[in-house]
């Protein structure tokens, strides 16, 4: 973040023949300017609660309009979500089309804090309660606020009470359990499904659904009828989700689910307010998630990773990336894939012709390294930014993104999916895998230390980099990429028989990583498996990989004084990126909201199932490194 923040300094100056990178700037200058927010008061969130029905917590507006002109208008103009999350998504059968997607949003809290009772679930509770009455009583909001704050909070209550923890991730788990064809949630039936499907499982009404839509794509011109193909989750779990919201609906005051959309709408924009409203939040982020230091330059720039991350991403680029790495990547990238190529011969698991399928993906995988090559285009950067409209102001700023953003994603229904498109900013530190386009991205952001370095040898670069680049790979092979076949289309192409065999596999990783504890709490196997499969992968595949450069080049020589071999080097390698320090608080809140394993285990729990680290470390067999019982899928 630092680089960008040295590069935001004078961006307007050096980039003026952008307009997009001008636009950058001035939303980023305003989002610093605390002292122009300060003077402003209270006044842009109230103005924007009277300009949006009012609210009968502050005693703003008259609250006329009715629930389903109130979601569908803060979601087109305000990118807000409440109650339903809808989106555009690409069609799961068909990856070079979209279709409408519909979800539960989420609510002001994760759901199982609503009902956890450990001290933990309680003071969190508390922390919100505290929240929202703050901010109700900022916005002017007299002692009759904190009641009607409560009964907001009564209401996302008793949607969230009665469904299990851990059980919107359980979708998953179903999926692995049923082994006919018929997965929860991930069903050929269940991806073929209209508006009227969702009304008829869910217990919403035909004609809410369609007004609140209609409304919500009102700018796109687009008129929706209940034969409309939409994607939602069938399971038994978010079925029952959606059925609580329809009762809520049905039967619920107005006034209360009125209530509750502006306050999803306040607490969206809570960050861009003076410093008692980002105070409110902080205090009850601390709860959540530990003690956090807030820098407002670093909240700004994270804020803006998302709308703009295409003109953030120009400005990293060209401040802090060498482009010779793109030749580095993708030949380690081509090790990689081709160690995946021979170790399915040896996967006696599978049968032929799903090794043969197997096969014929990991060859189709597309890569990208660093960024899309418009970024560095000022007609084309300007273009994809040409419809936000910036001002002065921080608040407005917010808006006119979040605008841009929705605007964006629903005008993408009746066209053709780009699968060139890039999903996140080349500025962050992340790789990813995308299943609809069988494809692996590595951003600019983590092509350095600690993950790569030129100068580094290479088996330290193979042991952090190419074990991501694995690790993304092994995610088109794991219990959600093994259901998109080659083309990024939903299509079962396993056999029973092997189909078997790989949960026999995955639940061997289920059952090691519910073992690990932390902080008294064990890391949730299920939640984190896709991940798990995918860590377990990529350093077998990245060791792999080096042996292969090895071959082909030279062996490289020890690190001076350290007393380590090359094998062992490679692992340090691997482990330096996952070094870290949690706060209680902190690590508690990763384990229940991350699907990744928590770091330290990202480490011993692949190690201790790979027989090579065993042995160049000379671990003794049976030991907690070199149990007898390994876990492996790929």
């Amino acid at each position: 973040m630092e680089i960008l923040r040295q590069a935001m300094k004078n961006a307007a100056a050096n980039y003026s023949q952008s307009t997009s990178i001008v636009k950058t700037a001035k939303v980023y200058d305003s989002c610093i300017d605390t002292a122009a927010i300060e003077h402003r008061g209270i006044s842009p969130l109230a103005n924007l609660i009277t300009q949006y029905g009012g609210w009968s917590v502050t005693g703003s507006g008259l609250n006329s309009w009715t629930v389903k002109e109130k979601m569908g208008k803060v979601l087109r103009d305000l990118n807000v979500q409440t109650l339903l999350s809808v989106s555009v998504v690409t069609d799961p059968m068909d990856s070079s089309q979209h279709i409408l997607s519909i979800s539960y949003s989420s609510l002001g809290m994760g759901i199982s804090y609503y009902y956890d009772e450990s001290s933990q679930g309680q003071q969190i509770r508390q922390a919100y309660k505290t929240y929202m009455k703050t901010v109700a009583r900022l916005l002017g909001g007299g002692s009759r606020s904190d009641y009607k704050m409560m009964n907001i909070y009564n209401f996302e209550s008793s949607i969230a009470r009665g469904v299990q923890s851990k059980s919107v991730s359980r979708d998953m788990l179903e999926s692995l359990r049923d082994i006919d064809g018929q997965r929860s949630g991930r069903s050929l039936d269940s991806v073929d499904k209209t508006i009227y499907d969702f009304c008829i499982d869910s217990n919403f009404d035909i004609s809410f659904m369609l007004d609140f839509l209609n409304t919500a794509f009102s700018k796109q011109n687009i008129t929706f009828r209940s034969d409309e193909k939409v994607y939602y989750p069938h399971s038994t779990v978010y079925l029952t989700l959606f059925q609580k919201i329809a009762y809520q609906y049905k039967y619920i005051s107005s006034s209360t689910i009125k209530d509750y959309i502006m306050w999803r709408v306040v607490d969206a924009y809570v960050m861009s307010m003076p410093d008692k409203f980002v105070q409110a939040k902080l205090k009850y982020l601390e709860a959540v998630a530990g003690v956090q230091e807030y820098k407002r330059w670093n909240y700004c720039l994270e804020s803006m990773m998302s709308p703009m991350g295409m003109t953030l991403g120009r400005l990293y680029v060209d401040a802090n990336f060498d482009e010779t790495t793109k030749t580095t990547v993708k030949d380690m990238t081509s090790r990689l894939r081709q160690s995946f190529v021979d170790n399915l011969k040896s996967a006696d698991w599978m049968d032929y012709q799903t090794k043969r399928s197997a096969k014929a993906k990991a060859l189709a995988i597309k890569e990208d390294v660093g960024y899309p090559s418009y970024i560095k285009d000022n007609s084309e950067l300007d273009a994809h930014y040409s419809t936000l409209d910036e001002t002065l102001y921080y608040f407005e700023n917010s808006i006119a993104m979040n605008r841009m953003v929705v605007q964006k994603s629903f005008g993408m229904l009746r066209q053709p999916v780009n699968k060139d498109m890039w999903a996140e900013s080349p500025a962050q530190i992340n790789g990813y895998y995308s299943p609809q386009q069988n494809r692996i991205v590595f951003l600019a952001g983590i092509l350095q230390s600690p993950f790569y370095r030129k100068t580094y040898p290479k088996y330290l670069n193979y042991g952090s980099l190419a074990m991501v680049i694995g690790h993304e790979i092994t995610h088109g092979f794991d219990s959600q990429g093994r259901n998109f076949d080659k083309n990024g289309n939903f299509k079962d192409w396993w056999s029973t028989y092997s189909k078997n065999n790989f949960i026999t596999r995955a639940y061997c990783l289920v059952q090691q990583y519910n073992g690990y504890e932390v902080f008294g709490k064990n890391i949730d196997g299920i939640q984190t498996l896709n991940e798990n499969i995918a860590d377990n992968g990529g350093i077998k595949l990245a060791y792999e990989a080096y042996q292969s450069w090895v071959k082909d080049n030279k062996k490289e020589g020890r690190l001076p004084d350290l007393g380590f071999s090359v094998d062992q080097l490679f692992f340090i390698g691997f482990a330096t990126p996952w070094c870290s320090v949690y706060k209680k608080q902190s690590a508690l809140h990763q384990l229940e909201v991350d699907p990744h394993s928590y770091p330290k285990y990202r480490v011993l729990g692949p190690l201790s199932n790979f027989k090579k680290f065993a042995e160049a470390f000379s671990c003794r067999s049976g030991s907690k490194m070199n149990p007898y019982k390994k876990c492996s899928v790929w």
